[in-house]
């Protein structure tokens, strides 16, 4: 077996049996209850990564004064950033438009939220 399975298995493990164990999922349902609280939070961290990472391109951009090369990077971290923000919004809103508009519930799918 590759050692990055042997890895990944390991370090999934902690995070799949207390969902069984305990036995939270017990049907479809929960399964997917389970599947999109997952995704919420991750989404959510996602998120607030390319805040963070946009927001550190400002504070660089502005500590650097007259270094031309550091002003640049800044600029460039917070391009990424902004792109980054952008992307994960406007696929948010391409998956809300699709769920609504094929009968399904747009009630399911909050926009994602900072965890504060």
């Amino acid at each position: 077996m590759n050692a990055t399975f042997k890895k990944a298995v390991a370090w999934s493990l902690p995070v799949v049996f207390p969902a069984f164990s305990f036995a939270a999922i017990t049907d479809f349902n929960s399964l997917t209850g389970f599947v999109s609280v997952v995704l919420s939070w991750a989404a959510s961290f996602l998120l607030a990564l390319a805040v963070v990472y946009f927001l550190y391109g400002v504070i660089k951009f502005v500590t650097a004064g007259d270094e031309a090369e550091e002003r640049q990077k800044g600029a460039g971290m917070m391009l990424y950033g902004i792109i980054a923000i952008a992307v994960m919004a406007s696929v948010w809103a391409l998956v809300r438009i699709f769920t609504s508009t094929l009968g399904g519930s747009t009630q399911a799918l909050p926009p994602p939220a900072l965890p504060i």
